[in-house]
């Protein structure tokens, strides 16, 4: 169950970028935490001690301070630049996005929630290797939708060793967390597993400031701080 899960994750995660900005996305995609409490307490039986629940709370407060105020100031300017007939073409678009971020936060709580109950279970189950499987799975369905039109040839302005540097990257990136999503959760809840996941939101901007100098807003600033606290 838990390939295809992933695999839905992978795919919705590129989606939700594509149809809505980066920071309405990432919003929705982090209230995870929250569904990985409740998806654990329901199928799992899981007790959370009253510190998880508190910093569950807060962290989720941090999420909002870092992306909320980048949501409302994109409205704020695209509704004082645009009339209503203009911004009726992106509207269904935004919310298509917006749908797919929030389904894609649900998968991920669903993931966390399955990989657990695999740790859980008295049968040895290769988790990793169905961390492997699931990416497999979601390139196929990718070069299926696109008919393989998926090389550097048709899309990519760059270098071509940039490409595959790219592919690389992103293939052991990913790789990487869906391995360490695997495996914490033989030692870790859920809930926690999430609050751990939410560090992106922190060095997301950082590593991006890293590479380009895109200094991040301050909203980012405060909010990674008090998360970074709250996590620690």
């Amino acid at each position: 169950a838990a390939i295809p899960v992933q695999a839905t994750v992978d795919i919705c995660f590129t989606l939700a970028f594509v149809y809505t900005s980066a920071a309405n996305a990432l919003l929705l995609i982090n209230l995870n935490p929250l569904w990985c409490a409740v998806a654990g307490r329901l199928f799992l039986g899981d007790l959370l001690p009253r510190r998880t629940y508190i910093a569950l709370a807060l962290a989720l407060c941090c999420v909002i301070i870092i992306f909320v105020p980048e949501v409302v100031e994109r409205k704020r300017h695209g509704g004082d630049g645009n009339t209503a007939e203009e911004e009726d073409p992106y509207a269904d678009t935004a919310v298509r996005g917006n749908a797919i971020a929030l389904v894609c936060g649900f998968l991920l709580a669903a993931y966390i929630t399955i990989v657990r109950l695999g740790a859980k279970s008295e049968k040895e189950i290769n988790l990793v290797g169905a961390a492997s499987l699931g990416a497999s799975l979601s390139a196929i369905i990718s070069s299926i939708v696109e008919r393989g039109d998926v090389f550097p040839s048709s899309f990519w302005a760059g270098t071509t060793a940039y490409f595959w540097l790219s592919v690389a990257g992103q293939g052991f990136g990913i790789g990487t967390v869906f391995v360490a999503i695997g495996l914490a959760p033989k030692f870790i809840t859920g809930a926690e597993v999430g609050l751990c996941i939410l560090l992106e939101a922190v060095l997301g901007p950082f590593f991006v400031w890293l590479a380009y100098r895109d200094v991040p807003s301050k909203w980012t600033l405060i909010g990674g701080s008090l998360l970074l606290v709250v996590l620690a």
